[in-house]
C-alpha cells in the first residue's frame, strides 16, 4: 500500500501539486468509555489509525496524526455528541495541524473566534426516530464565521496566496455545502485561498 501511496504522491509532483491527508480520528476514540467494549478495543483502534498515518507519511504524504485530539482539553467537543462528525472546533483543530506538520502555522485554536452557532440535527437522527420512535433534538456548537470577516479577500490582502484544491468527504462538504468550516479554517492554517 506505502508503494502505491508514493506512486500516487509522485503522479500529483509530476503536476506540480503537493498532495497532503487530513483524515479525522476514528469517533469511538472519542466516545465516553463506559460505551467503548474495552480500553484494549480503544487502544488498538487508536494504534491502527496512526499506523495508517505512518504509513501516508512513510509514502511522503504529509498527514498528522490527530489522534492527540483525544488528549486536548476539547476532546468532548471534538465529535458532535450525536453525530458522526467533527465539530467546527474539532475542524478548526485539525486544520492547524496540518497547517503546523507542514510548517505553515503556528496559529492556536484560541486565536479563532467562534462568534457563531451551528445546528447539526444528526446523521442518525432518522434511524433513530425509525427504531425508538422520537427523534433527538439538535445540537447547537459554536462555529467560526471566516467568510464574514472578508473571505479570501481579507485573508490574502497581497494577492499571493497559493490554492489549495479541498477533496473530501461529508466532513467539509456535509448538506452538499462546508457546514463544519473546513476550507476557511484551512485557509488560516495555510495561508492559501481554498
Amino acid at each position: 500500500v506505502t508503494a502505491l501511496w508514493g506512486a500516487l504522491r509522485t503522479a500529483f509532483a509530476d503536476k506540480g501539486t503537493r498532495l497532503v491527508v487530513l483524515s479525522a480520528p476514528p469517533r469511538p476514540l472519542f466516545a465516553p468509555q463506559a460505551a467503548l467494549p474495552s480500553d484494549a478495543a480503544t487502544a488498538a483502534l487508536g494504534a491502527e489509525f496512526s499506523n495508517y498515518i505512518a504509513q501516508l507519511n512513510a509514502a511522503g504524504i504529509q498527514a498528522p496524526d490527530l489522534t492527540k485530539a483525544v488528549e486536548a482539553e476539547f476532546a468532548q467537543n471534538y465529535y458532535f455528541a450525536r453525530d458522526t462528525h467533527w465539530t467546527p472546533r474539532g475542524a478548526a483543530w485539525s486544520a492547524l495541524q496540518l497547517g503546523q506538520a507542514i510548517g505553515h502555522t503556528q496559529q492556536k485554536l484560541d486565536e479563532i473566534q467562534f462568534t457563531e452557532t451551528f445546528t447539526e440535527k444528526g446523521s442518525l437522527s432518522a434511524v433513530v426516530e425509525r427504531i425508538c420512535g422520537a427523534r433527538p433534538s439538535a445540537e447547537d456548537v459554536p462555529s467560526p464565521m471566516f467568510a464574514a470577516a472578508g473571505g479570501a479577500d481579507a485573508l490574502f490582502a497581497s494577492g499571493e496566496a497559493a490554492t489549495v484544491a479541498l477533496v473530501g468527504t461529508s466532513f467539509s462538504n456535509r448538506y452538499q455545502t462546508d457546514a463544519y468550516q473546513v476550507a476557511g479554517a484551512l485557509s488560516i492554517a495555510l495561508g492559501a485561498e481554498v
